[in-house]
């Protein structure tokens, strides 16, 4: 399975270390880091047929590596479409956009995922996104998870989907929510990713 973006959650397991045991965190590998963004963005490549497209939503910087403390090599600005391959948070970017890494956070949106409102209700939307149609080399399944929150209390909750559209329910009445959608792809050369 890949993650596109790739921000689904973690696993793993945690352990009670006492707290004279504790020690800091080890700084994560610069190199592990590029090895892994350049992996999952390879990966990418080899189940869709052709780059995302992603929208510069805040201006930012493109990296010769994916790394912030690689050489900076051009600035973007807002309202550029960037085309690549996403990668441990990363966009590696087609030659049409020039070689270079580009790190997506808030400062980049999915254009396939970016939902739109198709009605509301009390507690519930109707929602609808382009999704990954014509971009899927065959055999690929794609699942799309939508996930909301509240900016004020917090609450929080998902759905989970096939289709590019899904009314989602349960919201808290009257409040301001963020809503996001991610995909999962799952294919043969990417059965547990």
């Amino acid at each position: 399975e890949a993650a596109v973006p790739s921000s689904t959650g973690s696993t793993g397991t945690t352990e009670a270390v006492p707290d004279k045991e504790k020690q800091e965190k080890a700084p994560m590998d610069p190199e592990a880091v590029r090895a892994a963004a350049q992996k999952a963005s390879d990966v990418l490549s080899q189940l869709l047929q052709k780059p995302l497209e992603y929208e510069v939503r805040e201006a930012l910087p493109c990296y010769s590596d994916p790394d912030t403390n690689s050489r900076e090599i051009r600035n973007f600005s807002v309202g550029q479409v960037l085309q690549g391959y996403p990668g441990g948070g990363w966009l590696k970017l087609q030659p049409s956009a020039g070689k270079g890494w580009a790190h997506i956070g808030r400062s980049l949106a999915l254009t396939c995922l970016v939902p739109t409102i198709r009605a509301r209700y009390l507690e519930a939307i109707d929602l609808t996104w382009p999704g990954f149609s014509g971009l899927l080399k065959p055999g690929v399944k794609v699942i799309y998870i939508v996930e909301w929150r509240c900016r004020k209390s917090g609450a929080a909750g998902h759905t989970v989907c096939q289709k590019t559209h899904e009314v989602v329910s349960n919201m808290p009445p009257g409040k301001v929510l963020e809503i996001h959608v991610a995909v999962r792809l799952r294919g043969a050369l990417a059965p547990g990713v």
